[in-house]
């Protein structure tokens, strides 16, 4: 479905489904997403601000420059996913899943990845800047340059990294 620009805010999306719709720039703000999957869709530079969602799924979606600052989504995936350039600035991401994900270049500075599976993920660039990775999976993640500056890494694991 083509939905470019769609405005979602605050709107409460309760186990709904989306399938490879085209949703660049649609707006999300502040808007309820428990339980609803993003399935090979296009969210490039959709915006997330604020917006809540436990177990919500993002699979193999493209979420390019998209902005999920102060978002939460605990328990959820992103998994296949391309975020290059997303903002997760000051996300509750607890025990979400970002495995064979894409983040280079996104900023996921003071966000709270407590659990997280970060497997196989590509962090070229990524800031992780005071984030919390306490207990994250890290296995076979790969990059150059990711900043972990002030970032509680404790009980993560870096096998192969």
């Amino acid at each position: 479905s083509e939905l470019p620009g769609m405005d979602f805010s605050s709107a409460w999306l309760f186990r709904c489904l989306f399938v490879r719709s085209r949703a660049q720039g649609a707006l999300f703000e502040g808007a309820s997403l428990d339980n609803t999957s993003f399935v090979e869709c296009d969210l490039t530079q959709a915006v997330f601000l604020e917006a809540q969602g436990h177990a919500t799924g993002m699979l193999r979606c493209t979420l390019r420059e998209a902005d999920l600052r102060h978002a939460t989504f605990r328990s959820s995936h992103f998994s296949e996913s391309d975020a290059t350039g997303a903002r997760f600035f000051a996300a509750n991401l607890r025990e979400s899943r970002f495995y064979r994900t894409v983040l280079d270049s996104a900023d996921m500075s003071q966000s709270n990845l407590f659990f997280a599976d970060l497997g196989k993920a590509q962090l070229s660039g990524t800031k992780f800047t005071g984030a919390s990775l306490f207990g994250a999976k890290l296995q076979q993640a790969y990059g150059a340059g990711a900043d972990f500056v002030n970032a509680n890494l404790r009980r993560s694991t870096l096998e192969n990294a």
